[in-house]
């Protein structure tokens, strides 16, 4: 019932833009176990793919680290300023912070509770955490060399604003660095608004069998939690969430009726020209 209230919440762009972010508040004050701080589905890399060593306290959120370590892959973020849009409960950008040392990291995320969870849990240098909209990011123009957005966009009340709000405060070459998932009918119209946004889409993949592969060999780990943590009532809508083996998200996955792809797009210069970066 739960999962069908949230199918035909997300036909409307208020009630999408809402819900989720009831969802979001609601998660971050009823989960309070600081081993977890990444809520993406994961990323299973090839033989030899990444370039991040995780320490042995990162062991346990190894999968949705390894995303985050494939949608940066195309850039080095040393000395860089940096923003994620949608950080929840801000694991992603504290592992960001720790190895790639930018100069600055701003997680930003809607939900008020996840933010506090953040600013009490992370603690690295150059890294911030504020409360905003998506939608309406309270940066000035021009303000990050570099854009991060996981698992985030489906949740937006308007993508093409979002998207602008991208642009606006990338500078120019600035890039954004991108992974989300949507349905296969839907993925055609999804590209065309990423071009359509004013930055050059310069690389996409196709990641969902390594998604799958990661929810897979992650599945014990997410399992344990729900059943520590989640209420009754709650633990089948939960297991659906973190993509459980055999429900909905990772038969849809597994399938292909659902496509999780990952995007590098660059904001060009004025004069059309990519910066070198």
């Amino acid at each position: 019932m739960i999962v069908r209230f949230f199918s035909l919440a997300a036909r409307s762009a208020v009630l999408r833009r809402a819900l989720w972010r009831f969802t979001y508040e609601a998660a971050a004050r009823c989960f309070r176990d600081p081993a977890w701080t990444c809520m993406n589905y994961g990323y299973d890399p090839a033989p030899g793919e990444g370039r991040l060593m995780f320490g042995p306290g990162e062991q346990f959120e190894r999968f949705p680290f390894q995303l985050y370590e494939r949608v940066i892959r195309p850039v080095r973020l040393a000395g860089l300023d940096v923003l994620e849009v949608g950080c929840g409960r801000g694991g992603g950008a504290a592992m960001l912070a720790r190895h790639e040392r930018p100069r600055r990291l701003v997680g930003l995320d809607a939900a008020g509770a996840a933010v506090a969870f953040c600013r009490r849990q992370h603690s690295v240098d150059g890294l911030s955490f504020e409360r905003g909209d998506a939608e309406a990011l309270p940066f000035p123009p021009g303000s990050f060399d570099v854009v991060i957005n996981v698992e985030s966009s489906h949740c937006y009340g308007s993508f093409a604003g979002f998207l602008a709000q991208i642009h606006r405060v990338l500078r120019a070459g600035g890039r954004f660095l991108y992974a989300d998932f949507r349905d296969r009918p839907d993925v055609d119209a999804w590209r065309r608004s990423l071009v359509a946004s004013g930055m050059a889409l310069e690389e996409e993949e196709n990641i969902s069998p390594r998604v799958v592969a990661a929810l897979e060999l992650d599945a014990n780990r997410r399992r344990e939690f729900i059943q520590s943590a989640a209420p009754g009532w709650l633990k089948a809508a939960a297991g659906d969430f973190a993509g459980l083996p055999g429900t909905r998200i990772h038969r849809q996955l597994a399938a292909g009726d659902l496509e999780y792809r990952c995007f590098s797009l660059r904001k060009m210069g004025p004069d059309g020209a990519a910066d070198p970066r």
